[in-house]
């Protein structure tokens, strides 16, 4: 699919929001830096620095901008083989939730992977335990609890469509 039509495809699935989603072409390592930082305020990160990820070739960071260019919301994942995609990030900004853009961007993560010749993959995240809006829109989206991680702070859920 042409990303053109990616994103009318997405611009229709926010009904007719002006938010564009697809893979980042017009962004800067800043500004998704910035974005996940605001996010992340209240939950500390486990494991390597965030700007750690964006040095990896093997990620794909899908995002959502205005159509004045401004970068609302991204996904990172990562096509793990055997079907399997992991998403490493999912973060939309407050103003922007609730209108269909984080439902977009896993639809792009998971599109990331059919797109190479597989059906259905298997998605999986991980989701601190004290972000319950997180899990519930996770839950809402099909995905179930799998087991917890960290002493009990981390969630690891998934997804088989």
């Amino acid at each position: 699919m042409t990303p053109l039509a990616l994103a009318h495809l997405h611009q229709q699935v926010l009904e007719f929001a002006t938010i564009i989603c697809g893979d980042a072409t017009r962004i800067t390592k800043e500004q998704i830096v910035e974005l996940e930082a605001a996010n992340m305020e209240s939950h500390p990160r486990n494991g390597d620095p965030f700007e750690a990820y964006l040095s990896r070739m093997d990620l794909l960071v899908h995002t959502a901008m205005t159509s004045e260019g401004e970068l609302v919301g991204f996904a990172i994942s990562c096509n793990e083989g055997r079907g399997k995609v992991y998403v490493y990030e999912l973060h939309v900004t407050a103003a922007h939730r609730r209108r269909g853009i984080a439902r977009a961007l896993l639809e792009l993560c998971e599109q990331s992977s059919t797109s190479r010749g597989r059906n259905s993959p298997l998605l999986e995240l991980q989701v601190h335990t004290a972000n319950s809006a997180a899990q519930g829109f996770y839950t809402h989206m099909g995905f179930v609890h799998m087991r917890q991680i960290c002493n009990g702070s981390v969630c690891v859920m998934q997804r088989k469509r």
